[in-house]
């Protein structure tokens, strides 16, 4: 989450800073991309190669123009076509450089980048030319060294809101919540309005402390049932988190009215592009509930910033019943919508083995801190990761939800989902409608 808009917010930087050598024969141009107007910046480059098509100059800024559109085999393109008429100008190296980078060549970029300050060692002195040798660390993920690198800049350079945000992310990383947070907000200061944004981020995941209530309401056929979960975390060390919770669950069947209550243990930990969690929760003399719910999740980031995976191995156990069931989920992050599908492959105890069903959810982040959510299933039985029971049937389902986080420190939720059961020419309707607030410390 945190490095989704880092490589937007490096080009929007460089955009804005105009420290990036141009040249004089495309004005227009130059102008253009100076101004954040990529788009018409490149419409002036073609212009000036139309008039000369030998202009290098035009050459520069047309890669200029499509490299921060995110066109980058085009931009590399270009560069190189202009390194060959001037092999020895340290600035279009450098763009070269930070080309290869962005595109994710960046063992190549190393090796530019070191050509680049052996041929020209005055390089350095450049403030832009001088961070992009700690960009490669950072983009590399080498954060002890991004750290280092960016610390050693911002003593030349101390002004620099676009380095205090890589180091704020670079220490964030590292498990440096305090530091990373003092960097942001003086990013933010400075003018650097992605650092703004990033800090309440980094806040969050960093926070000691959260304690979470979530009171809830069932209503079907048979029953309505009552819930409120009290859940507690607290960060250990580092990416460990650990915490408790506790449910209290009441049922009022025609004229009667039962009640259960289940304790759940929490652990979570997580690592640069991996984490895993898991809980096991008990209900000794749950009626209703679950006796033993039991699971873990491992989490693989499998394209940087795009795609992930889960797989959840559970165990449920009532009072009558139980089962088994494997549950994996693949995710896709493109810009503020995120779309997940997860399949459930359950194994009960007892009856039809095994049964299948899945669910797809869509969020989109409308503006900062408020997010919708809108998803849908159907299958043979189980597909809530509530867990609601081992023995429903065929059915399908709808579900919708808002997340506000007003501040850092609280987020405040809505769930609602509808789901139909259906067995021969019977139906039964099934509404869970849960409300939520977490706060941090």
């Amino acid at each position: 989450m945190l490095h989704r808009i880092t490589l937007v917010a490096s080009i929007l930087a460089i955009l804005a800073s105009g420290h990036v050598a141009s040249h004089a024969s495309c004005p227009d141009a130059r102008d253009l991309r100076r101004a954040g107007r990529a788009a018409e910046a490149e419409a002036a480059a073609r212009a000036c190669m139309v008039a000369d098509a030998q202009d290098v100059e035009a050459w520069v800024e047309l890669s200029r123009a499509v490299g921060y559109q995110q066109r980058f085999d085009e931009a590399l393109h270009w560069a190189e076509r202009s390194l060959e008429r001037y092999p020895a100008d340290a600035d279009i190296a450098a763009w070269r450089v930070r080309l290869l980078a962005w595109s994710g060549r960046l063992p190549a970029a190393r090796d530019a980048y070191a050509a680049l300050v052996a041929r020209t060692p005055t390089a350095r002195d450049d403030p832009e030319t001088a961070m992009l040798e700690v960009d490669l660390a950072f983009w590399g993920r080498d954060w002890r060294a991004a750290t280092d690198g960016f610390t050693a800049y911002l003593s030349r350079f101390p002004d620099d809101a676009e380095a205090l945000r890589k180091r704020g992310l670079a220490w964030s990383e590292r498990g440096e919540v305090d530091r990373a947070v003092t960097d942001l907000e003086r990013s933010c200061s400075l003018g650097g309005q992605a650092s703004c944004v990033v800090a309440e981020d980094v806040q969050r995941r960093g926070a000691r402390f959260s304690v979470r209530l979530e009171p809830g309401f069932i209503s079907e056929a048979r029953a309505d049932l009552v819930t409120t979960r009290l859940e507690a975390q607290v960060r250990v060390v580092g990416e460990l988190r650990l915490g408790l919770a506790g449910e209290l669950r009441l049922r009022r069947q025609g004229e009667e009215l039962l009640q259960d209550s289940v304790s759940t243990f929490l652990a979570s930990w997580r690592a640069a592009g991996f984490s895993i969690e898991g809980a096991v929760g008990f209900g000794p003399d749950a009626d209703f509930s679950p006796r033993l719910s039991a699971w873990i999740e491992p989490s693989l980031e499998v394209v940087r910033d795009l795609v992930w995976a889960r797989l959840r191995v559970w165990r449920l156990s009532f009072a009558d019943a139980g089962a088994a069931l494997l549950s994996p989920a693949l995710g896709i992050e493109l810009g503020p919508v995120h779309a997940e599908a997860r399949y459930f492959l359950a194994f009960p105890d007892e009856g039809p083995s095994p049964t299948h069903s899945g669910v797809l959810q869509l969020t989109w982040e409308a503006v900062a801190g408020l997010a919708f959510a809108l998803g849908g299933g159907g299958g043979d039985a189980m597909d809530s990761l509530s867990a609601p029971t081992v023995d429903g049937g065929a059915h399908w389902l709808v579900l919708a939800g808002v997340t506000w986080e007003p501040a850092w420190r609280h987020e405040v939720g809505l769930r609602w989902v509808m789901r139909r059961e259906v067995a021969g020419t019977r139906a039964a309707d099934r509404h869970e409608l849960a409300v939520s607030w977490r706060v941090l410390f």
